[in-house]
């Protein structure tokens, strides 16, 4: 038992100690600093957002939907968490969700999501048509199927949507850094955003 404490406490700190560094922590490094697949999109204030209009800003890019019952409300209280921790450094960088939900998810929805969680000041959450919308998934690798109560695919009028939920964490020159899991921390965000601020 002492032995699995001791073991635990010298993880954390080894985590500790890289966290405190110039190091990305708590996800997937990019083996690779591959540009991000550009697109085009509008935000919850009906704005049109490009992902290159970034350029210059680390980004955090993630992929949710506004009826979803579990993860969704847990990545958006997170990237807020994050924003905030951020203080001044906050303006610096782009948080930015896309939906999967394009038939639900319009500006209005995706309006009201934001408000609800004190996020519309500080991301850019952006939907459009679905055509569009496939063409972001796929280049991001994205699978997303509609489901009923059950689980069941659907064809229409779906109660929820699978759908993978990586965040991205794209660096100030547009290149995919890490993939950070969809349990990241609000901590484990805002430290890498600020090493990507950091670096040139």
């Amino acid at each position: 038992m002492v032995a699995l404490a001791l073991l635990a406490w010298l993880g954390w700190r080894a985590w500790q100690a890289r966290a405190a560094s110039n190091e990305l922590v708590g996800g997937a490094i990019a083996a690779s600093r591959q540009p991000a697949p550009d697109f085009a999109l509008t935000d919850q204030l009906g704005r049109p957002q490009q992902l290159s209009g970034f350029r210059g800003r680390p980004v955090a890019l993630t992929f949710i939907y506004t009826n979803c019952p579990d993860v969704c409300p847990l990545i958006a209280l997170n990237m807020h968490l994050a924003y905030r921790q951020l203080g001044p450094d906050a303006k610096r960088v782009a948080l930015v969700a896309i939906t999967v939900d394009p038939e639900r998810d319009d500006v209005a929805q995706v309006r009201r999501f934001s408000d609800a969680r004190g996020l519309t000041d500080e991301w850019y959450f952006l939907t459009g048509p679905r055509a569009q919308l496939e063409a972001v998934w796929r280049a991001y690798g994205i699978l997303t199927q509609p489901v009923n109560l059950q689980g069941t695919p659907v064809a229409s009028d779906p109660a929820a949507v699978e759908h993978a939920a990586p965040t991205f964490l794209i660096d100030k020159q547009g290149n995919v850094r890490m993939l950070l899991p969809v349990d990241f921390s609000a901590d484990t965000l805002a430290h890498n955003l600020r090493v990507l601020l950091r670096e040139p």
